[in-house]
């Protein structure tokens, strides 16, 4: 087991790492300081795209669920074994840091790349997750892809949320591509 581990810290690639992040940096990046992708924007959805680009590149299986959470999955030995899921978001709030929600959904799939290098197979599958609007949004809600897929919202009460310019949450929902 620990040689495994040791065998998995040698293939991290820190360059790799460091570019991804530097190629997500620039989507909604601010010319003065930080980026700025909020939950339901053109650049949360761009930034999404990218991620599945990756996961494609990593051969994982890519779906969006309903809260358009994007999730890829790498098989495991047992199939009926419960995924083990790592990642985060990549929605930002105004002139946000680079590393918040990214380096979660970089690392995650830096992992898959050292697992499939190594050709290991872990027992469990693993699902890398980027999930939608975690930030605080122009609705007032945070935090909405997780609490979708833990079933924690009332679809109901979402549909009666509208934004500072009256757009009913439901639209922008549509206009990020989420049914």
């Amino acid at each position: 087991m620990v040689s495994d581990v040791n065998r998995l810290k040698e293939t991290i690639d820190t360059e790799r790492i460091k570019h991804r992040i530097e190629e997500f940096s620039e989507i909604g990046k601010d010319p003065i300081r930080g980026m700025t992708r909020p939950g339901l924007s053109e650049e949360e959805t761009v930034a999404k795209r990218k991620a599945i680009s990756l996961m494609r590149e990593s051969g994982l299986h890519v779906s969006v669920d309903p809260f358009g959470n994007v999730i890829g999955r790498r098989e495991g030995s047992d199939p009926r074994a419960l995924p083990i899921m790592t990642g985060s978001h990549l929605d930002t709030v105004q002139n946000g840091g680079r590393f918040d929600g990214t380096v979660g959904v970089v690392a995650a799939l830096e992992v898959i790349h050292a697992l499939n290098t190594l050709k290991m197979i872990t027992r469990h599958p693993i699902e890398v997750i980027v999930f939608t609007s975690e930030e605080p949004n122009r609705f007032g809600i945070s935090a909405f892809g997780s609490k979708g897929l833990s079933a924690k919202w009332n679809f109901g009460e979402l549909s009666k949320l509208k934004d500072e310019r009256g757009t009913p949450f439901p639209e922008a929902l549509r206009s990020a591509g989420i049914d």
